[in-house]
């Protein structure tokens, strides 16, 4: 996982996409990162289909939300001809990554209440 991309991947989302869009993104990505710490070894939580629509819509198709993930440590991957976007593929999440994963939930949800705070005023 990479903190300086992180930190580069969360500017982007907020700098060059909607307010809507980024509450969007980060409910999302909190989302998918509350059942990897809960569930780490869970291969249903490791792994996410590209094309899913709700994901291309609040994910994908977001300025800077592919490379959040990947900062998180998500891989794509390509199965039967289909894109496939994995979490450390291969490995069990260690302590460390669920270290990492928990900071990152801290700046996603500081960067969801300020979106969340733009929205209202």
């Amino acid at each position: 996982m990479d903190s300086d991309g992180l930190s580069r991947a969360l500017l982007t989302v907020s700098e060059k996409n909607s307010l809507p869009v980024v509450t969007d993104l980060c409910e999302v990505v909190l989302k998918l990162l509350a059942n990897l710490l809960e569930e780490p070894s869970n291969p249903k939580f490791r792994t996410l289909r590209g094309r899913n629509p709700a994901l291309q819509a609040k994910l994908w198709g977001v300025r800077g939300g592919p490379e959040l993930m990947r900062s998180l440590g998500w891989v794509t991957k390509v199965r039967d001809m289909e894109e496939l976007w994995e979490f450390f593929p291969g490995q069990d999440t260690s302590k460390e990554q669920q270290e990492v994963l928990r900071k990152a939930v801290g700046k996603l949800q500081k960067l969801l209440e300020v979106s969340q705070g733009k929205a209202r005023a």
